[in-house]
């Protein structure tokens, strides 16, 4: 692999570098990304880093929810959702180019024009759900299996549907390299699933 430095850094992540044979995420500290043939190299990256910043997430998800009592008629969130938002590694389930953004309290892309949901609308929406131990839910729209894994904390079983056949299965390889066995995807337009209970999510993170 041969790695090249741009001559400019804009700071824009996934930006080419002029080889065109090394993508290189420049402009971010504490990381860079580099791309090769369709593999990822990451330098610097740290366990302890992406705990920090889950931490840190945590806490903006409190602060946010005190601004925002009103619009969601609640002034705290259930202690188990934050715990869950806590323990969940975000970073494993967004692609290697914006690891580093995956605590920021924004969107992301995961490829196929789709995001995943900003944490505070995760955190909401499982909220609301009040989920029970032997709750089982349906999502419609897996992502890359961010919010399955959050409804996975907190719910007994969890059926998530995708209709993007290469976002289902990347799903399905997160997911599992992360131990949830309680939950399972099915890939397809969802037509020929029955809803296995009352409670459901959808995923409206992703446009």
């Amino acid at each position: 692999m041969r790695i090249c430095t741009p001559d400019i850094s804009s700071g824009v992540p996934g930006e080419k570098c002029r080889s065109r044979h090394v993508q290189v995420c420049y402009g971010i500290p504490r990381r860079q990304i580099l791309h090769c043939e369709d593999r990822y190299v990451s330098l610097y990256m740290s366990v302890d880093y992406f705990e920090d910043q889950r931490r840190e997430m945590v806490t903006a998800i409190r602060a946010i929810t005190d601004h925002v009592a009103a619009q969601i008629s609640k002034s705290a969130l259930d202690k188990r959702v934050l715990e869950a938002m806590a323990k969940v590694p975000r970073h494993e389930f967004v692609p290697v180019e914006v690891q580093l953004y995956a605590y920021l309290n924004r969107p992301l892309p995961i490829g196929f024009d789709k995001t995943i949901s900003q944490p505070l609308m995760v955190a909401v929406m499982t909220d609301l759900l009040e989920l029970k131990p032997n709750d089982v839910i349906l999502e419609i729209g897996t992502g890359l299996g961010y919010q399955a894994a959050v409804l996975a904390e907190l719910a007994g079983k969890v059926y998530s549907v995708e209709i993007i056949d290469e976002l289902g299965q990347r799903a399905i390889q997160r997911l599992k390299r992360q131990g949830y066995s309680n939950v399972e995807v099915r890939i397809g337009n969802g037509g020929h699933l029955r809803s296995p209970r009352r409670r459901h999510t959808p995923n409206r993170g992703r446009p």
